[in-house]
């Protein structure tokens, strides 16, 4: 008889028990016939609520629910979680994936089938089809477009993906995922493709996200290659203050050397703007230098620096 292996399922909650329990029993009527051992690990992130825990579990053979200290964020939640299974070093296959129903437990088969052909990969889930509204969708387009526009990299998943257990420790110690975990792998040069899924729909409750999370959720994807923004602002301002020396050389010379009429005020226009241009050139210079420097500081390590935000750790379920 193969022996089964070892699914942990980490999902990162604040405050969203109803959806967590429903989740529960999704993955546990799709794990049925997989020969898996399926446990799950509930990251709590500083949660105000709580939840009780009374029901059987035929497929979920164990159910934690790891404590944070605080409230610390869904990406840095995750990336504890990560770091709890790469120190427990159990798990045959890491899932993440949150609670909200919107990674639908149907596709972790999907991912693990895809896994086998590519053993050495992360397997991300990317939404091919979206559900939300108009605004949601026009936001999500802005926001790769600025990503590409800033990072000269693109990015077209989430969260929901698939770590081989080989794979884990490189995971964990890539300080990146800290600020972003999808950004954080897609710059990490760990190998990950890429399967579509439909994102499924939420199973109550209302998202804890609004305008200004989403904000910061796509400033800290940036955040990750905050060195390669800098360096690209840099190259933009030289790029305008060339442009502006050929635009002033222009004015200079139609001025000095021909008849043609020229509005008196167009030189003192290309000088203010000509300023303005070098200020912004002087900036992006300083912001480089700032990132640089950065760079010679210690780094927080998940692998190494997550114990600090663990309160305590709880097993809810546990099947003999």
């Amino acid at each position: 008889m193969i022996k089964s292996q070892i699914l942990t399922v980490i999902i990162p909650i604040f405050n969203d028990w109803e959806s967590f329990i429903l989740l529960l029993q999704r993955i546990d009527t799709e794990m049925t016939n997989k020969n898996l051992q399926v446990q799950v690990l509930a990251v709590n992130d500083g949660s105000t609520t709580s939840f009780n825990m009374n029901k059987d579990w035929r497929n979920i053979k164990r159910i934690q629910k790891l404590n944070l200290t605080r409230n610390i964020g869904h990406q840095r939640a995750i990336a504890v979680g990560l770091s709890y299974c790469w120190k427990e070093g159990i798990s045959d296959y890491i899932v993440v994936m949150d609670a909200d129903g919107e990674d639908k437990p149907e596709d972790i088969s999907l991912l693990i089938d895809f896994s086998k052909k590519k053993p050495n990969h992360i397997i991300f889930a990317q939404r091919v089809k979206r559900s939300e509204n108009f605004l949601f969708k026009l936001g999500y387009i802005v926001y790769k477009t600025v990503y590409r526009v800033l990072t000269g990299a693109s990015i077209s998943f989430g969260n929901f993906c698939l770590i081989p257990k080989k794979l884990l420790d490189n995971v964990v110690h890539h300080s990146e995922i800290w600020n972003h975990f999808s950004a954080g792998i897609n710059r990490s040069r760990i190998p990950f493709s890429i399967v579509p899924t439909q994102r499924g729909n939420r199973y109550a409750g209302d998202s804890k996200m609004n305008l200004v999370s989403l904000i910061l959720h796509g400033l800290s994807a940036i955040s990750v290659r905050t060195d390669i923004v800098a360096v690209r602002l840099l190259l933009f301002t030289l790029w305008l203050i060339a442009l502006e020396l050929c635009g002033l050389f222009t004015v200079i010379v139609v001025r000095v050397f021909t008849d043609l009429p020229i509005p008196g005020w167009a030189i003192y226009v290309t000088i203010g703007i000509s300023t303005i241009v070098t200020q912004a050139f002087i900036m992006s210079l300083i912001l480089v230098f700032l990132v640089l420097q950065y760079r010679t500081q210690v780094t927080f390590i998940p692998a190494l620096n997550f114990e600090s935000f663990i309160k305590s750790m709880e097993i809810i379920f546990e099947r003999r």
